[in-house]
Formats: structure tokens, C-alpha cells, sequence
């Protein structure tokens, strides 16, 4: 029985193949080419990465034999000419919001000057902190979990209102 289907669809298969030569000897070169536009590609094999060109996707045919293997080989998404890539790239150039590195600079020029300099002498003193909790894990080999992130952001804050309960003066007399 098996045989039976195996030669029912081998049957079909070439068929087909004799339908589209039956169709390419009835066009000249220029409709084959209009119809389906990987007869006219040298397609070269290879492994590896890739460059491909911006609107690579208007190259690709679209003839429906094309479609067909497309949704075989389960590529018809690259058809999508709003490929979530490129939409994506084009929101992020659209986009007016600037990163989060400027707004932080933007932030940091609105204060004065002395407040420019303590933010700055806060943010070393932690950095070097975090840097310290951080090597006693690497060195331990230990992973480190949330619980000890907020752990040591929790011991900075306690530190920081044991230091702004010292009222050093900022003027002198």
C-alpha cells in the first residue's frame, strides 16, 4: 500500500516538473524571468554570516511556486516587509527620547556646582564599594543572587544616613 502512495506522489511529482517545462517552453527567456526570479540566480553556498543590502527583501521573488517552497522551508516571514527588525530600527531612529546615559548627564548638569561635585563623589564611593562586595563573590566563586544586591543597596543607604546625620559645617567664618 505504501509503495502504492510512494508512486502516486513520485507520479505527482513529475507531473509537475513536466507542467512547469511545458510553461518555461511556451515563454522566452524575459516572462521566465518576469515570472519567477531564481531561474536568473547563481546561487553560491555557503556557511556562515552574511551581508546582505538594505531593501534585500525586493529581491527575493515572489512568484508562487517561490511562496510555496517559502512556506515549506518556513521562511515566508521574510517576505514581511514590516520584518520586526527593520520596523523596530526605524522606531528607534524615530524615536525623540534620548538614553539613559544623557538624561543622566541632562540631570546631572541642572544642579549646582557643589551638588555636581558630591553626586559625583557619591557615585565613585559607590562604585568602589560595589566593586569590593562584588570581588569577595568572584572570588568565592559564588553566585550572586538578588537578595545580595539589595542586601549591599540597603547597607549603602544606612551608611549614607549615618554620614548625613554629621552636620559639617559648608561655610566658615
Amino acid at each position: 500500500m505504501s509503495e502504492a502512495k510512494d508512486a502516486s506522489a513520485e507520479t505527482e511529482d513529475t507531473k509537475k516538473e513536466v507542467a512547469d517545462l511545458e510553461l518555461e517552453a511556451k515563454m522566452d527567456s524575459k516572462e521566465i524571468a518576469e515570472v519567477c526570479k531564481m531561474k536568473t540566480w547563481n546561487a553560491i553556498s555557503s556557511s556562515g554570516a552574511t551581508y546582505w543590502t538594505q531593501n534585500w527583501r525586493k529581491s527575493l521573488c515572489t512568484c508562487p511556486k517561490c511562496k510555496d517552497l517559502y512556506e515549506v522551508e518556513k521562511v515566508s516571514f521574510l517576505l514581511d516587509k514590516d520584518d520586526p527588525v527593520q520596523v523596530y530600527e526605524e522606531e528607534g531612529k524615530a524615536k525623540d527620547s534620548a538614553s539613559q546615559y544623557e538624561e543622566g548627564l541632562r540631570a546631572l548638569s541642572s544642579l549646582g556646582h557643589v551638588q555636581k561635585v558630591d553626586a559625583i563623589q557619591e557615585y565613585n564611593m559607590m562604585q568602589t564599594h560595589l566593586k569590593n562586595y562584588l570581588k569577595k563573590f568572584a572570588e568565592s566563586k559564588k553566585v550572586v543572587r538578588e537578595e545580595d544586591i539589595r542586601e549591599f543597596f540597603s547597607e549603602m543607604e544606612s551608611r549614607k544616613k549615618q554620614r548625613a546625620d554629621v552636620h559639617v559645617p559648608h561655610f566658615c567664618h
